[in-house]
């Protein structure tokens, strides 16, 4: 077995950047809250039923998609989103070539992406920054900043949605496809 070093971006760092660097976004997200603009999937969302009166909570999305780049190969893709502000952020891709061939239908090759995606959307759910990494250790040498922002304020948001194409969908989170007998639609 290799665990391969896969280069990411942490969502409530990139979301956070966003927010910070739009400031008018806020004055955006308090006005569609206050005209009820979004889903009971927002406001019946447990981050934002337990915020504190007044606190922003921002809606965000987690989008994923297959992209072929060759006949025979391709990368599945994990974006994140501000409901917001539409912009997106592409978090991770992970090649299908090299993705674990174990029999587990790649399934241990996901499984550490969707901890990472966890921990980083429960920073964003609790409104702080993390105090270690997705894997518990501590923060190394070459994340000072990170550890420097531990425990910092950070802005809260809820997660409200997920999408993504349909293929992907059924193989990355585990459900049956539109033509098995069985169960034919999530």
């Amino acid at each position: 077995r290799v665990v391969p070093e896969v280069p990411v971006l942490n969502p409530h760092e990139s979301l956070a950047q966003d927010t910070a660097e739009s400031p008018q976004l806020s004055v955006e997200l308090r006005r569609s809250v206050v005209d009820k603009e979004w889903s009971d999937a927002y406001f019946h969302q447990e981050v934002v039923q337990s915020a504190p009166p007044g606190q922003d909570v921002w809606p965000i999305a987690l989008y994923l998609d297959g992209v072929p780049f060759t006949k025979r190969d391709g990368f599945i893709g994990f974006w994140a989103y501000n409901l917001v502000s539409g912009k997106r952020h592409l978090l991770i891709t992970l090649r299908k070539s090299q993705m674990c061939r174990c029999g587990c239908l790649s399934w241990c090759s996901l499984h550490a992406v969707w901890h990472w995606l966890a921990w980083s959307f429960q920073a964003l759910a609790t409104g702080k920054c993390p105090q270690r990494r997705h894997d518990g250790a501590p923060f190394g040498p070459d994340e000072a900043r990170r550890a420097e922002k531990a425990g910092a304020p950070l802005m809260l948001a809820a997660l409200v949605n997920r999408n993504g194409d349909w293929a992907d969908i059924v193989h990355a989170w585990g459900f049956c496809s539109w033509h098995n007998i069985t169960s034919p639609c999530f």
